[in-house]
C-alpha cells in the first residue's frame, strides 16, 4: 500500500508566491492613485470652504480678509488669514497644506497654511494668476477679488502659475486653485 504525500511540492510553492507578487504588483499601484486622489479631492474640498468662509466674510463687513498671519514673511509669502476663526469663526481653524513644497523658501514651516492673495494688497499676483490659470489677454478686466492655492501632489510650489490637471498623471505638475468670488 502506497502513502499519499502530504504538503506542497517546491514548484508549487514557487507558483503560488509568484501568483502573489503578480496581484500586489497591480494592487499596490492603485492603492496608490486612490490615495493621491483621495488627497487631492480634500483639498478641492477645502478650498471651496475657505471660498464659502470669504464669501461670508464679505457679506458681514462689505470687503474681504486682508493679511495677518504671524507666519507671513514680508512681503511674501501669504497665509490665510486668521481673521477667518476669530472674534468670528468663519472657519473652526485654518486648513494646513496637504502637499507642502519641496522647494519653499526658508523660514516657512514645512506644515502651513493654504497661501491666500487678495487684489486689494497683491494685485499684480492675483491679476497675473488669473491671466495665467484663464489664458486671458492682458489688460482685459480681472473679475476675481482673491484666490487662494495648494502646492499640489507634485509638491513643488509653482507660485500658482499653472493649474494641476489628473489627466496628465495622478502626480502631474501644477497647483490647486480657487479664485473667488
Amino acid at each position: 500500500m502506497r502513502k499519499t504525500p502530504y504538503g506542497f511540492t517546491l514548484i508549487e510553492l514557487l507558483i503560488v508566491v509568484a501568483i502573489i507578487g503578480i496581484l500586489a504588483a497591480i494592487a499596490v499601484p492603485n492603492f496608490l492613485n486612490a490615495q493621491m486622489k483621495a488627497k487631492v479631492a480634500r483639498v478641492e474640498a477645502e478650498l471651496r470652504t475657505i471660498s464659502t468662509a470669504m464669501e461670508m466674510y464679505r457679506a458681514d463687513r462689505g470687503y474681504y480678509p486682508s493679511y495677518n498671519n504671524p507666519k507671513d514673511l514680508v512681503p511674501e509669502p501669504h497665509f490665510l488669514p486668521l481673521r477667518l476663526t476669530t472674534p468670528v469663526s468663519y472657519l473652526s481653524s485654518l486648513f494646513n497644506e496637504v502637499f507642502p513644497a519641496q522647494n519653499a523658501p526658508a523660514g516657512i514651516p514645512p506644515q502651513h497654511e493654504y497661501h491666500y492673495f487678495n487684489k486689494k494688497q497683491s494685485p499684480v499676483i492675483v491679476t497675473e494668476t488669473y491671466y495665467a490659470y484663464n489664458h486671458k489677454p492682458e489688460g482685459s478686466s480681472v473679475p476675481v477679488e482673491w484666490f487662494s492655492f495648494s502646492h499640489g501632489p507634485d509638491q513643488w510650489d509653482n507660485e500658482a502659475e499653472f493649474p494641476y490637471d489628473v489627466s496628465n498623471g495622478v502626480v502631474s505638475a501644477g497647483d490647486l486653485v480657487r479664485f473667488g468670488p
